[in-house]
């Protein structure tokens, strides 16, 4: 079982992951970010080796740091929506 720390540690990679995926302008990139994050860490919930643990928490932060680079090179070089974000953009606004 998870302590107390290296729990709330691991729901702080979980949501930057979420918020880092948020940045994506790129609607691929933004649903795998997303979905690759839930898939690992619903993965990796029953862990109880302490050593096992930080090894994965290291990684997250590690991939975390990756995929925050990779958000700011995103939204600099981003190209137009796609279909899909339009469609959600003009929902959002009531134009659809």
């Amino acid at each position: 079982m998870a302590t107390p720390v290296t729990r709330s540690l691991a729901l702080n990679y979980y949501r930057g992951f979420l918020r880092s995926a948020s940045q994506f302008r790129t609607y691929n990139f933004k649903s795998y970010v997303q979905r690759r994050a839930m898939e690992d860490f619903r993965a990796n919930k029953g862990q109880s080796d302490p050593a096992t643990i930080k090894q994965l928490l290291f990684n997250a932060k590690q991939q975390l740091e990756v995929v925050r680079r990779q958000a700011m090179v995103n939204q600099i070089y981003a190209k137009d929506m796609n279909v899909l974000e339009v469609a959600k953009a003009e929902k959002a606004l009531g134009l659809a």
